[in-house]
């Protein structure tokens, strides 16, 4: 017999769950995915039937409302039953994610934002130094980045195919000392690197990139104004 366990769970998610019963149709069994998603949980199925081999179920069940009248509800929750599922649930979560950062967050949550890229030790504090209204244009910059790192190893270039243009500083600013150390920050080993690419975000606000074609590595170093020039 499968039963959902409550143990352990708040109280507010029980007493919720307790006055809910699935749809006619799903049967007493679905009182699992009830459960799972009033926990906003991910299901786990067996893909024997068309309804569970899909990476999204809707659940219907009747709920009772603080007024004692029972009412149809519905709830959208993920569910795993191939390994395919788990990279659109992944991808989904992290749609999701991308639209809810802020400079406050975004280095505790830069793996799970953005899975491809590397980050310096140096970048958390930038981070929080930036102007807040800046946030939406450095996510889709670190986005396309990010996307073009992922796809790197498949096609074997050279370089990323990047999104946006991405260039190396010129040759008057490599060959000047203090400029080229204006480009050296810790790498994500604490290890200081000359980041000399760079994307551009704003009226005057870059990137600074490394990668490495033999580790297929996109590493960003600086994320903040223009640096000097001269």
């Amino acid at each position: 017999m499968k039963a959902p366990l409550l143990v352990d769970l708040p109280n507010d998610v029980v007493n919720r769950f307790l006055g809910c019963e699935p749809a006619t149709e799903d049967g007493a069994d679905a009182e699992c995915l009830v459960l799972c998603a009033h926990l906003l949980g991910v299901a786990i199925s067996l893909p024997l039937h068309a309804r569970f081999d899909c990476d999204q179920l809707v659940i219907r069940f009747q709920e009772m409302g603080s007024d004692l009248e029972v009412g149809d509800s519905e709830e959208t929750i993920d569910n795993l039953a191939r390994a395919g599922h788990a990279t659109s649930i992944a991808a989904r979560d992290r749609r999701q994610l991308l639209g809810n950062l802020d400079f406050n967050n975004m280095w505790a949550k830069r793996d799970i934002a953005f899975p491809n890229l590397i980050f310096g030790v140096d970048l958390e504090g930038q981070l929080r130094a930036l102007n807040p209204r800046l946030i939406g244009p450095v996510v889709k910059r670190l986005n396309e980045l990010n996307d073009a790192a992922e796809e790197w190893p498949r096609i074997g270039s050279p370089a990323p195919r990047w999104r946006s243009i991405v260039s190396p500083e010129s040759n008057s600013v490599m060959n000047n000392v203090g400029l080229r150390h204006c480009r050296v920050f810790r790498n994500s080993n604490g290890q200081p690197t000359l980041f000399e690419w760079h994307a551009r975000f704003g009226a005057s606000h870059r990137i600074h990139l490394v990668f490495d074609r033999a580790t297929f590595r996109v590493e960003i170093g600086y994320i903040g104004d223009h640096l000097p020039l001269g």
